[in-house]
């Protein structure tokens, strides 16, 4: 019944407190960016005309107005545009935030829990809950990785190279989604992202699988998604991110194919940034501010994929959830209460409940 009251709670409160945490977010953004057009918009043409006043010598009254002349039209007439374009934009993408935080809000805290999810992201998250926050610091992370290479290369010698492959040595029984199973998470909107994410890769491990089949190496270099070279030992490289002390998931997305050998001699002798992320691939950048690592792994078949194995189970475990509405899990608690009532005033025994099935109680 705890449960119960903690899933009603969670979900009545998100679906309450994520908009508002939305809205919150996406105002501060909005006005931000119009404070910041408005100084580029007024500054520019008082900065041009001041600097036109200090650099000319005759008549540096006349140069300095014509100066705030021509930079106010340029900026009147192509800043404001734009700043209208971005403006209109930011507030559509903040009304589609807010109307799916009711959603998201709902749907998390009913499956997390009030206290252990809902309150932590309402207080501490805030690129969740802001899609035009979220590209920013997107952005800005991009932007970085295009200013790393610019420091000295660090060449990664082959005990660094062999500390990054994964060593678990872990027998792992999987099986591909089945068409039902596929069909089935189609129709649940909360597990559309990484359902295509799934999709794309184990398609990309499919045109692997068939590589190498045929038994002829090198295999195809446009197999490689990493150096674009010939492969002559395939690989899996992955980000993973710890999720809590020595448990580790892959980032969804992250999954590379690439070849051992080319690798390992474009880490030891360039350096050590991941080809395509830039990002170094021994000490690599945090995901949502938790400790992350890369992994390689030698690629036999899909259950060497720790991105396609952990995506799999975790769709499988959502469609196999009990799907209980709000209102018959209210109905529960009334009658839970209205039981442990009856046992208190009229001594009648509490009806036990019914026996979990072995999906229930699960917490993704």
């Amino acid at each position: 019944m705890l449960r119960a009251l903690n899933k009603i709670s969670g979900a009545a409160v998100g679906f309450v407190l994520y908009p508002i945490k939305s809205a919150i977010v996406n105002a501060f953004i909005i006005i931000g960016t119009f404070v910041l057009a408005t100084i580029i918009i007024l500054g520019l043409p008082i900065l041009s005309a001041i600097q036109a006043f200090r650099t000319n010598e005759d008549d540096r009254l006349g140069y300095a107005i014509a100066s705030l002349i021509l930079t106010g039209l340029l900026t009147f007439f192509i800043g404001v545009p734009f700043a209208i374009i971005v403006l209109a934009a930011e507030l559509t993408l903040a009304i589609n935030d807010v109307i799916r935080s009711f959603i998201a809000g709902t749907l998390d805290g009913y499956n997390e829990g009030l206290f252990s999810h809902v309150i932590n992201r309402f207080l501490f998250d805030f690129s969740y809950f802001s899609t035009s926050l979220t590209g920013i610091v997107e952005y800005v992370r991009t932007l970085a990785t295009f200013v790393a290479p610019h420091n000295d290369p660090q060449p990664m010698d082959e005990a660094a190279f062999a500390a990054l492959h994964d060593k678990t040595g872990q027998e792992v029984v999987f099986s591909p989604l089945s068409e039902e199973e596929l069909a089935s998470a189609q129709e649940k909107e909360g597990i559309k992202t990484i359902l295509d994410k799934y999709i794309d890769l184990d398609a990309r491990l499919t045109k692997l699988d068939q590589e190498i089949a045929r038994g002829q190496t090198p295999y195809n270099s446009d197999l490689d998604e990493m150096m674009m070279m010939d492969i002559e030992i395939p690989v899996l490289v992955v980000k993973m991110f710890e999720v809590s002390p020595d448990q580790w998931r892959a980032v969804p997305g992250t999954t590379k194919i690439s070849c051992d050998i080319q690798l390992n001699r474009w880490l030891g002798s360039e350096n050590n940034s991941h080809p395509t992320t830039r990002e170094p691939m021994d000490n690599a950048n945090p995901h949502e501010d938790k400790n992350t690592k890369y992994v390689i792994t030698p690629y036999t078949s899909k259950k060497d994929s720790k991105e396609l194995v952990e995506a799999a189970d975790l769709i499988r475990k959502e469609l196999a959830k009990v799907e209980v509405s709000l209102p018959e899990a209210g109905l529960g608690v009334v009658k839970g209460v209205s039981s442990l009532v009856n046992q208190m005033f009229f001594g009648q025994g509490v009806v036990s409940p019914a026996t979990p099935t072995a999906t229930q109680g699960y917490t993704p």
